[in-house]
């Protein structure tokens, strides 16, 4: 009798040591799984740390690169400076670089409440919104406390979900757009490359204006290929002989915006930078704003 109970004593003995076991494999698995996924997403940032650095590092040289071009033909009979793409390798990476003059591009200061709403239509702002736009727009810039009848002023903003009110000031960056109520971010994505900051311009320069811009001013398609075309034969031409648009301003450059998309492994990655030459000075260009995450299709097609 007492051989039986021994034995029984000893298989449960054994049945606990092998539970034992099995779930300190377990722990052990566990603990192995969660140090792997630990490393890999490690890993992973530090990729992304060193590939975004890398691109910064390219699109930083890329902007210089940009200025050298226009330091070097300052009657623009070389470069152009319309938004027309051009190649440059660096560092073994191939860069997209875009320079465009900023008085080609529409004021967020400056422009008529005609040509905002223009480029509201092709940022594609429902007609109906449009209007409260404008007003938010127009109080989220002045200096009053006076509320347009569709607009909002500090009192209002808690109400719509933002903590900060109105600047009562110029726009100083074209990102602060995404602090206006009612510009969401697919509305910005369309918004921020056809307007600026750096021109407190009424209309747009038809020497450096690019095809978007003019898209978004003049609903006539066959007018802006003809004025594209006309333009790459001669930048002198009258544009008012090929496209009629009470937009048209002539002015002097005072800044550029560069744009340069850099191809990396996995993906493309884009930055802008707004400049001002400073030709015989130490340095040589003035670097207002520089945005690391820029509007570009290929930024977009990168997040997605």
């Amino acid at each position: 009798m007492r051989r039986v109970a021994a034995s029984i004593v000893r298989r449960r003995e054994r049945g606990l040591a092998l539970v034992l076991v099995l779930w300190v494999i377990t722990l052990m698995m566990v603990m192995l799984a969660a140090f792997s996924y630990a490393l890999r997403t490690e890993t992973r940032l530090t990729m992304h740390a060193r590939d975004s650095a890398e691109s910064r590092a390219v699109a930083e040289a890329a902007v210089h690169y940009a200025a050298a071009l226009l330091l070097s033909d300052p009657a623009g009979e070389r470069v152009a400076r319309d938004g027309t793409p051009l190649e440059w390798s660096f560092a073994e990476h191939v860069v997209t670089l875009t320079i465009q003059g900023e008085n080609g591009l529409v004021s967020l200061n400056g422009a008529s409440s005609q040509a905002l709403e223009q480029v509201l239509i092709a940022a594609g702002v429902d007609a109906g919104e449009i209007p409260r736009l404008l007003d938010v727009i127009a109080d989220w810039r002045d200096a009053d406390d006076l509320v347009r009848p569709l607009g909002a002023e500090a009192a209002d903003y808690p109400a719509l979900g933002y903590p900060a009110g109105p600047k009562d000031g110029d726009f100083q960056a074209v990102q602060e757009l995404l602090q206006v109520p009612g510009i969401t971010p697919e509305i910005y994505r369309g918004l921020a490359p056809l307007v600026t900051v750096n021109t407190s311009m009424g209309g747009v320069d038809p020497r450096f204006v690019d095809a978007r811009v003019l898209g978004a001013l003049s609903g006539d398609a066959a007018g802006i290929e003809a004025f594209m075309q006309a333009r790459q034969a001669n930048p002198n031409f009258n544009p008012l002989t090929v496209l009629q648009l009470p937009f048209f301003q002539f002015t002097t450059p005072q800044s550029f915006r560069v744009v340069a998309e850099v191809a990396m492994q996995n993906g493309r990655r884009a930055y802008m930078a707004s400049i001002q030459l400073r030709p015989g000075q130490e340095p040589p260009l003035q670097v207002m704003s520089w945005d690391e995450n820029w509007v570009s299709d290929a930024f977009w097609g990168y997040l997605d």
